[in-house]
């Protein structure tokens, strides 16, 4: 006869895995096999009571030669029919209760904390002493896993940015893009990439003294400034038409010149002029959203009004800042992961700036399609309703 799945078995697993005391006399509500044919643990009911009813007619010494079961489970089953299942013979102790929330408040509070730091936080809150084995195996057991921390800065959790944040989410424009229709939107920043190895986080040195190396962030060396803007695409639009989701459009302008207010503004002149000699079917272009950080040169007069404001289109362009120190909500910038992701794959260590120059244009031609930068949009948010 099949066994079939002892429910019972989940509810103690789940509980046993958060840590919380065990229920004794439960039930089986499984059918094992006979003990004799090994594997199993007890008769099931239907042959329990098959072998009373025998007892009841023959006695118990003779039901128990004619089934081939002890006298002492006859009397046992003539008290209780119903099987109850295992439970084990010891209680999990280590972790539990007052000693297991004091855990998780740890990770709650300090996610970076290491075992030697949890452990600590523990006993200073009135728990017990555990080993680092205890405290990694009890977070496996919890499924809390240890992973590479995204780092936030300070600036982001202060009131000023949060109610910005706000602000951009339930507000309209110049405050914010609530309610605005995705395929109006156009994301711009820049980044920067060198051709050197970044080197490593750690290094050596003497008992108390520090490890100090030079790193790549300088304005010396040579570098290629990437200028890139990209849109989600119109859905009204069919897929083999240029603006569509798609096949949506992206900007990009590479300079060795460090970007001043002179620099990003003939960009904006180069991606302004496109939208208005080069407008989709749709009539999209006719008024979009420009969308970047609050870096100085974005908010000088020479690009807010002498490329942006008094140029002779009819087109409609609106400038917004996007809350500083959030990221998390800058399409651009899932782009630019993307990029350096894929440029980290193919860099070679004989590449020179024209290579480096190279490959970041072809890597920007492909990344979009087939309705990529839509998803990221989605994926930040928007639109925020």
């Amino acid at each position: 006869m099949p066994t079939r799945p002892d429910t019972a078995n989940d509810r103690a697993t789940s509980r046993s895995a958060l840590g919380l005391s065990r229920e004794l006399q439960r039930p089986r509500t499984d059918i094992p096999h006979n003990p004799a044919k090994g594997g199993t643990r007890g008769y099931p009911p239907w042959f329990r009571r098959y072998v009373l009813t025998t007892a009841n007619t023959l006695g118990r010494e003779a039901a128990a030669d004619t089934h081939n079961v002890s006298v002492r489970s006859i009397v046992r089953w003539d008290s209780r029919i119903t099987p109850h299942r295992m439970t084990g013979g010891v209680e999990k102790n280590a972790l539990v209760g007052m000693d297991q929330l004091l855990l998780a408040s740890c990770i709650f509070i300090y996610p970076s904390a290491t075992e030697d730091q949890i452990c600590a936080f523990i006993i200073a809150n009135g728990g017990d002493v555990y080993s680092r084995a205890q405290i990694s195996d009890r977070c496996l057991e919890l499924r809390i896993t240890r992973k590479r921390c995204s780092k936030e800065a300070y600036e982001a959790f202060s009131p000023r940015n949060l109610q910005k944040l706000r602000w951009f989410k339930t507000l309209p424009p110049p405050l914010g893009v609530h309610a605005l229709p995705v395929r109006t939107l156009i994301d711009v920043d820049e980044t920067g990439f060198y051709l050197k190895d970044l080197g490593s986080n750690y290094g050596r040195g003497t008992i108390c003294h520090r490890v100090r190396v030079p790193r790549h962030y300088t304005r010396k060396e040579p570098k290629v400034n990437v200028i890139l803007a990209i849109e989600a695409g119109d859905p009204r639009l069919a897929p083999n038409l240029d603006g569509s989701v798609q096949n949506p459009r992206r900007w990009l302008q590479l300079t060795m010149e460090n970007v001043d207010q002179f620099v990003f503004g003939e960009y904006c002149d180069e991606l302004f002029r496109d939208l208005e000699t080069n407008p989709v079917q749709s009539g999209n272009d006719d008024d979009r959203i420009i969308m970047w950080d609050n870096l100085g040169v974005h908010n000088t007069a020479y690009v807010t009004h002498i490329m942006i404001e008094e140029r002779a289109y009819p087109n409609i362009f609106t400038t917004m800042n996007r809350p500083a120190y959030m990221p998390k909500i800058a399409p651009i910038e899932y782009v630019f992961c993307e990029l350096t992701c894929e440029l980290g794959k193919i860099v070679e260590r004989e590449w020179t700036m024209q290579h480096l120059e190279q490959g970041i244009r072809d890597i920007v031609a492909r990344l979009g399609r087939d309705g990529k930068f839509n998803n990221i949009f989605e994926h930040c948010g928007y639109p925020f309703l």
